[in-house]
Parts: C-alpha cells; sequence; structure tokens
C-alpha cells in the first residue's frame, strides 16, 4: 500500500473510530505529522483528557498507553505496536519489585518511580517522578525512610548503595547525553541533505541557488561542522566504552546540541521562505534541534553544575 493510501485510511479509521492520535516525540516524523497531539507520555495523556474523543491510539511503548488508560480510564486506548516496550520498564518487573518489597518489609522503603515503568510498578511506589521534578521529589521525601528509586534490574551499587539510588542513576545519564549528542548529529545530517537538495533543484534569476557562493559557504561551513561533532560523539562514545568520558559526554552534549540549533537554522534559511512552510521537513528539523539543548541536561545545567564544576576540580 502506498504511503499517501495508508495516511488516508488512517484518517478515514480514525473519525470511523472517534479517536484521538497521540504521537511521543521520540516517533518519525511521518507519524508525528498524522498525529493530533505530539509531546511526552504524560503530557498527551492528559490532552486527550481534554478531548471528546472514544478511542486513543497512542503511538508509543507500553507504559505510555498505560499511562493514558490511567488517565482516561473511560476511553479505549491501543497501542499500534504491540511489541514495542521501553527499557527503563523492563528492567523492573511488577512481581519482583513486589517481591523485594515483601521480603525487605522491615526496611519500609520511600519506592520513587520514573515515569517510565508499567501501571504495576506504579501501583506498588509511593510516588511516582519524571526527569523534570525528580530532584525537589527526592528532597522531599520522608527523612526517616530509605529510598528505592526504581526501575532498575538491580540494587545499584550493592548494599551499600541502599537510600543512594537517585543519585547513583543521576551519575547515569552520560549515556543518555551521549545518546542525545547522536541524535543532534543526525538530525543535522538531515537538515543539511534536505538543504543540498533544494539548492540544486530551487532556481534563481535562471541559476540553481546553490550554484551561488554564499548558499556554496553555508553548505560547507554545516558539514565541517556535522563532521567535527560526528567525530566527536565518536571519541566520547570510545572513552564511555572504556568506562571514562564521564566529563566529555556532558561536554559533547552541550557542543552538538547547540550547534545543532545553528546548523538546521542555516537549512531553512537556505530554504527561505519555504523553509518555514510545513510541506518541507526543515522547518520540523529547526524545531526538533532546539529542544536538544533542553533535554537530558539543559546547556546551562550542564555547563555550571557539571563542566565547570569537573574542571575547576581538576585544575
Amino acid at each position: 500500500m502506498a504511503a499517501l493510501d495508508l495516511k488516508q485510511e488512517i484518517i478515514a479509521l480514525r473519525k470511523a473510530r472517534n479517536a484521538v492520535i497521540l504521537a511521543h516525540n521520540y516517533q518519525t516524523g511521518d507519524i508525528q505529522d498524522i498525529a493530533d497531539f505530539v509531546g511526552d507520555s504524560l503530557g498527551l495523556a492528559y490532552q486527550a483528557q481534554a478531548t471528546d474523543a472514544d478511542v486513543i491510539a497512542f503511538c508509543g511503548v507500553h507504559f505510555m498507553a498505560e499511562t493514558a488508560k490511567i488517565v482516561n480510564p473511560g476511553k479505549i486506548v491501543v497501542l499500534p505496536d504491540k511489541d514495542a516496550g521501553c527499557s527503563l520498564e523492563q528492567a523492573c518487573p511488577a512481581p519482583e519489585l513486589e517481591a523485594y518489597l515483601a521480603e525487605n518489609a522491615a526496611r519500609n522503603h520511600y519506592v520513587i518511580a520514573y515515569i517510565n515503568c508499567s501501571a504495576g510498578v506504579k501501583a506498588l511506589s509511593d510516588v511516582i517522578c519524571t526527569s523534570g521534578n525528580a530532584v525537589r521529589i527526592v528532597r522531599q521525601a520522608p527523612a526517616d525512610r530509605p529510598i528505592l528509586f526504581v526501575p532498575d534490574a538491580n540494587l545499584i551499587g550493592g548494599e551499600d548503595g541502599l537510600g543512594k539510588g537517585f543519585y547513583l542513576q543521576m551519575q547515569g545519564f552520560e549515556n543518555g547525553r551521549l545518546q542525545t549528542a547522536a541524535r543532534a548529529v543526525g538530525l543535522m545530517q538531515a537538515a543539511y541533505e534536505a538543504a543540498v537538495e533544494y539548492a540544486d533543484n530551487r532556481v534563481v534569476f535562471g541559476s540553481p541557488i546553490g550554484e551561488y557562493e554564499l548558499t556554496k559557504v553555508k553548505l560547507a561551513r554545516m558539514a565541517v561542522l556535522i563532521q567535527a561533532s560526528r567525530q566527536f560523539s565518536y571519541e566520547v562514545a570510545r572513552l564511555m566504552s572504556k568506562g571514562e568520558g564521564v566529563l566529555e559526554a556532558s561536554m559533547i552534549k552541550a557542543y552538538v546540541c547547540r550547534t545543532a540549533e545553528w546548523v538546521t537554522r542555516e537549512a531553512l534559511q537556505i530554504h527561505g521562505g519555504m523553509g518555514y512552510a510545513e510541506e518541507y521537513p526543515v522547518s520540523r528539523y529547526f524545531v526538533d534541534a532546539r529542544v536538544l539543548s533542553i533535554f537530558e541536561g539543559a546547556d546551562e545545567t550542564l555547563c555550571l553544575k557539571v563542566i565547570a564544576r569537573r574542571l575547576l576540580a581538576g585544575s
């Protein structure tokens, strides 16, 4: 079936079932384009609540669909891919957590669950947090109860890690920062390729704009920054594979994500007014690049709380 035919079939089915389509930020552009709402899992669940839809089609993973059902108990929630899972959710099966809590009942754990977990784990937890409020929730936890921060496959740090799960987990964010940097590289590459294609086909005053010197300079600078970012990412990945690169992971995230903003802006600039139109994917690339400097550690926080502190501590 052609992509256009499939899209029309989805639109018709949405109308027939009185459905609302939710797409997580991580979904591809073609899925986001057909969705009614695009965002994070919890925000999407509440957006669906405000609609009169009978059915929610959640383009995401299991725990996201479960969250939507919790928030919208009267609506039918469907997950297009029944095998769509999340490593965090799968790392903490509810039966194992329940057994662990029963075996250690005397410790009276205060269970804080990151929202990327199953409904079963949420039901066993004292409080659910997101990346945006995790620090505040941990600080407000009862001082007389040890904190168990889930989901996790094993107790990080062994017995010495009891009550320190949140802080140990924060130390593992370097992997996420490298992953975000890699995503930024891919985004820049897509924007660059779109700019090259447009420059080859857009004719102004009898010549493709790619033949004009200013366009060549823009494309050359974009290519240089993309290659530098890619090689920097590879090097940090090599360091992290050896158990090193904690500082570099924060550096690559701060540098490459900000670079992605500039590269996608230049790609949009080459498109001119058409770069702002939704018909061209470059407008979405520009918006997507902007958020990369925010999650997995905002630039300001990374520079002040992580990079500067480590540099000064080592000087």
